[in-house]
């Protein structure tokens, strides 16, 4: 068998890996490009199915409808198995040259994009960078850190959508905010995938932020797509669009949809987090900004995966009744994988004559009514008398609430208690409620100020 001549073997980039790679090759002395996109394993790994462009240039031109204009054949491709006479060769030497040696040039690419493709990311030895790396910088102080999914969850109207649209104009500018005590590390360009609303509503509620903020209407906002399909269906265009535009924030409102197919299943979830995790480099993934709702049990909705692949996550719940003007609502922290857990935050959206304020206001940040708290902090004194079942937690719960409410109810509060409550107003410690595999309750307390 003859070996193909070097100058038909393409220089291959690589972004992402896997089902959501993303590989780009050209062949310089040619002045040929291709990309192969969609990969995936079938039967038993007997087939290796890909897409695959060609197209003239360096760069894939597209006109203002998102279509290319230097393409000049595409096709779906079996990278295991490339037929010397396919419809595809036939299809390169009809539309563009039949002198070019398409068929190891071909062959050249399935070998290098297979290479690429199962082995993954490199395997790189820790320890050999600076000694004194910053741990998980912040890019939003309290709130966001940079290279990492932050989940922001909650019931509709409770303010989610105007977080991230604030989120987005304060880092796409690069300004620190002194009425919401935003601190913002440094700019970013931003991109807000919308699967909810429309380009207008989102335009609009931009406007008023960049009033509320004093940024001047001619300065550049941040970009926005909006999104039909899952993201893991999406990505290549979107990693490809992050790349040119360099983006360093990805808002996505809100994951529900994003995850293209039921958020309770494992497989769906866990592929937009891959999605997730293929845009950026070898080194680090696109910091993240993810809004999404409750289900009926005011939990997050579907899959554990959601909980487990975010590395923050902070509940929002607005507080009282929205009025026209103004929607309180507090930010709960409920997961921190590399930073102390943090003290509630309370924040009010105002709606003044042509502009939008987000302002910081801890009144807000209480854990609910007067009621609830008296409940919760029944809960937690129950436990703290000893462990015990959830019978015993029942009862001695009853003791404390006389009068406030039945057993049947009281075993529906408890079954829906949220773990982790602060002990104190200022909420320095935070006590959490495990139900542990013998069936008993039991309580760990955690300084908030403690460090990982």
């Amino acid at each position: 068998m003859t070996e193909p001549r070097k100058d038909h073997i393409p220089l291959v980039t690589s972004f992402g890996v896997g089902n959501v790679g993303h590989y780009k090759a050209v062949w310089p002395q040619l002045e040929v490009n291709a990309e192969v996109t969609q990969v995936s394993s079938h039967s038993n790994n007997k087939y290796l199915e890909s897409y695959v462009e060609f197209y003239t240039g360096t760069k894939k031109r597209l006109d203002s409808e998102g279509n290319p204009t230097n393409l000049f054949d595409h096709s779906s491709l079996d990278l295991k198995n490339i037929p010397p006479t396919g419809s595809f060769i036939r299809s390169l030497k009809d539309s563009y040259d039949p002198d070019y040696p398409w068929l190891p040039m071909l062959k050249s690419l399935a070998a290098i994009v297979k290479r690429l493709y199962y082995q993954g990311s490199p395997v790189v030895r820790l320890g050999t960078k600076q000694e004194d790396a910053p741990r998980m910088p912040w890019l939003i102080d309290g709130l966001i850190q940079k290279n990492q999914p932050t989940m922001v969850y909650g019931k509709g109207s409770s303010g989610k959508s105007w977080l991230g649209v604030v989120v987005s104009t304060l880092v796409h500018a690069g300004m620190s905010d002194e009425k919401s005590q935003m601190d913002v590390a440094e700019q970013m360009n931003v991109l807000y995938l919308d699967y909810e609303t429309s380009q207008n509503e989102i335009e609009q509620r931009s406007q008023l932020v960049r009033a509320g903020l004093g940024i001047p209407e001619d300065a550049p906002s941040f970009f926005y797509k909006r999104c039909i399909r899952g993201l893991y269906e999406e990505i290549v265009d979107i990693a490809r669009e992050c790349r040119e535009k360099d983006i360093g924030l990805v808002v996505v409102d809100s994951v529900g949809s994003a995850v293209g197919g039921e958020p309770e299943n494992a497989k769906t979830v866990l592929d937009f987090f891959a999605a997730l995790r293929s845009i950026g480099d070898s080194e680090n993934t696109v910091t993240a900004f993810l809004i999404d709702h409750v289900n009926k049990d005011n939990i997050l909705f579907g899959s554990v995966y959601k909980t487990n692949q975010s590395r923050q996550i902070f509940e929002i719940s607005a507080k009282g009744s929205a009025g026209q003007t103004q929607i309180p609502f507090s930010l709960r922290h409920k997961k921190a994988n590399n930073s102390p857990m943090g003290k509630p935050m309370g924040f009010s959206i105002d709606f003044l004559p042509g502009r939008v304020e987000l302002k910081r206001d801890d009144s807000n940040a209480t854990s609910g009514s007067e009621s609830t708290q008296k409940m919760n902090a029944a809960i937690v004194a129950s436990v703290l008398e000893g462990g015990c079942t959830p019978d015993e937690l029942v009862k001695r719960v009853k003791k404390r609430t006389e009068k406030t409410k039945s057993i049947e109810d009281l075993r529906s509060t408890i079954s829906k208690f949220n773990a982790k409550e602060r002990a104190n107003p200022e909420g320095d410690v935070i006590r959490e409620i495990i139900r542990h595999d013998d069936n008993i309750y039991r309580i760990t307390e955690t300084t908030v100020s403690e460090t990982l």
